[in-house]
């Protein structure tokens, strides 16, 4: 007899099935939950099913909501979200159509605060519950940072625990997508940084290698150095998080900024680096390539 699963019987809802998707699939019909899901793109949609006994392919959101516990929403903007949980089009076939009073809808994409807020109040109106809970490549299998309620987080827990290695809860509703915004707004500048200081030490004699080599067992070595590091050295620029992702990120931050009243220098640096590189047609390549922006900067101040 087989042993038990974590999440053997329960049903989940997942709207989405681009990269961020599949892998929380991946992650929850291996804990044994039962996956009702949709996606623009039906063909993949219906691969997934016809090769999964755990996964049905349903027509709408709607239809994802209306047969499970709660309903994750994997999209990878705010339009999107706005689309297949409202159906502001025909108002019919959107994942609140389908959800049961008291039901759970969770943000598990990388919306900005604001809007997680602003959709949450317009869900609450309706008696149903929203929570945030960003769902990124580092917290897959990480940390999981939610936010939300008590009561709503009992109640999702058990499939976000099948995600991450800890639930972190952080405050009320958009507590979620805040923290995403704020480690993505530090990884950003990390690059920045890391780009600038691999510049200095060129325009200075010394090769890339000794620098990257020196830095390994210092106070700034970690993931960003051994990672983006190497990827300036050898100017290898494809797969990872891309530019326009990074783009897009920095300014969910400097929104967030605004909306909060602070002035943040150093970020309003970071985003328009990021968006110089995205004018120039680089938008697709990893976010290591900094280094060419920041190495151009050198050049022409000479």
């Amino acid at each position: 007899m087989p042993a038990q699963k974590p999440l053997d019987g329960r049903r989940i809802g997942l709207v989405g099935l681009g990269r961020r998707g599949l892998a929380v699939a991946r992650h929850l019909t291996e804990a044994g939950a039962r996956l009702h899901v949709w996606t623009q793109n039906t063909e993949k949609a219906r691969t997934l099913g016809n090769a999964h006994p755990l996964i049905e392919v349903e027509p709408c959101p709607r239809d994802v909501a209306r047969y499970t516990e709660a309903t994750l929403i994997a999209v990878n903007n705010d339009a999107a979200l706005e689309r297949v949980i409202f159906d502001p089009e025909e108002d019919r076939f959107g994942v609140l159509h389908g959800t049961q009073s008291d039901g759970l809808i969770v943000d598990i994409g990388e919306t900005s605060p604001g809007t997680t807020r602003k959709f949450a109040d317009r869900v609450r109106q309706s008696g149903r519950i929203w929570l945030d809970a960003p769902v990124t490549e580092s917290a897959l299998g990480g940390t999981i940072t939610i936010g939300g309620t008590d009561i709503a987080l009992a109640r999702i827990w058990p499939f976000l625990n099948a995600l991450g290695k800890k639930v972190l809860h952080a405050g009320p509703v958009g507590s979620g997508q805040t923290v995403r915004t704020c480690g993505a707004s530090i990884h950003g500048q990390m690059v920045q940084a890391l780009a600038e200081g691999l510049a200095l030490a060129a325009a200075s004699g010394v090769e890339a290698d000794a620098l990257l080599a020196a830095l390994t067992d210092s106070a700034v070595g970690g993931a960003v150095l051994s990672e983006s590091g190497r990827r300036m050295a050898d100017r290898e620029f494809r797969a990872g998080r891309t530019v326009r992702e990074q783009a897009a990120l920095a300014h969910q931050a400097l929104e967030l900024a605004r909306t909060v009243g602070i002035e943040l220098t150093g970020l309003a640096n970071n985003t328009a680096h990021w968006q110089t590189l995205l004018d120039d047609g680089q938008g697709e390549l990893n976010i290591s390539s900094l280094i060419l922006e920041i190495a151009e900067t050198r050049k022409d101040s000479e």
